[in-house]
């Protein structure tokens, strides 16, 4: 069923306009109509089933008819602090992120990132990153879009890393300490997952994280690509909290 994200509150039994850009999407993408029913979430999550009752033409509006009770975000909220890779590759991290329930995304150019920071291009790209985040949290079902951050530097990171309640760096030389190792908070926490660019990030790096309380993780034998590993640990760790049916 179609989902939307609304940008106001509202209740059963109100009348919704949608905006132009979702009423499009639901007329000449997905091919509805009046008479079909949507979901529609509220920015406080909670979701409602509602109607579409009419169209002027540009715009769609809809009857809420009843709310629906459901948690779909999951207690332990993971962002993932992934090195600018090149290419597509971040549209990759967003789009399975999302999927899986990562909370945020922060691209971040490390030493070893191939893709640069481009003043021009920034707001251009920060918004088509958010844009893919909309349609993947759409697609997933979530109750919320988790937001995309415009890119920065290794060292405007490591302040923003405190306010987390653990940092985990994903790390090629880290030999002994897994996921399984860690001790997961039974109540709503913060994790900040750490992943380097192609090339992985530089022992410098790995050092200075370290020296703020980061912890080395493995995961495994294999060298996952930048764009496969977070997701891996991203799933492990929501698993490990009972997120994902265990």
């Amino acid at each position: 069923m179609t989902r939307v994200f609304a940008d106001q509150m509202f209740g059963v039994g109100q009348t919704l306009m949608l905006t132009q850009e979702d009423s499009h999407h639901i007329q000449h993408v997905l091919r509805q109509n009046v008479g079909t029913d949507i979901i529609l979430i509220a920015p406080d999550k909670s979701e409602y089933l509602a109607t579409l009752v009419s169209n002027d033409g540009k715009v769609y509006q809809a009857l809420v008819v009843k709310e629906i009770v459901i948690e779909r975000e999951p207690k332990l909220q993971i962002t993932i602090f992934q090195g600018m890779p090149k290419g597509d590759k971040m549209e990759q991290v967003i789009t399975r992120g999302t999927e899986v329930g990562a909370v945020a995304f922060v691209p971040v150019q490390m030493e070893r990132s191939i893709a640069k920071i481009n003043p021009a291009k920034i707001a251009k790209k920060q918004d088509r990153w958010q844009k893919i985040a909309m349609a993947a949290a759409r697609q997933a079902a979530r109750q919320v879009v988790p937001p995309v951050q415009n890119p920065i530097t290794f060292k405007q990171m490591m302040p923003l890393l405190t306010a987390y309640n653990q940092v985990l760096l994903l790390y090629e030389k880290a030999e002994k300490l897994t996921l399984n190792d860690i001790a997961l908070s039974e109540q709503p926490s913060r994790l900040a997952l750490v992943i380097g660019p192609e090339g992985g990030i530089t022992d410098a790096e790995a050092a200075t994280l370290a020296a703020q309380g980061a912890k080395w993780i493995t995961l495994g034998p294999r060298i996952m690509r930048t764009e496969t590993a977070g997701i891996a640990a991203l799933a492990i760790l929501l698993a490990k909290s009972g997120d994902m049916g265990g």
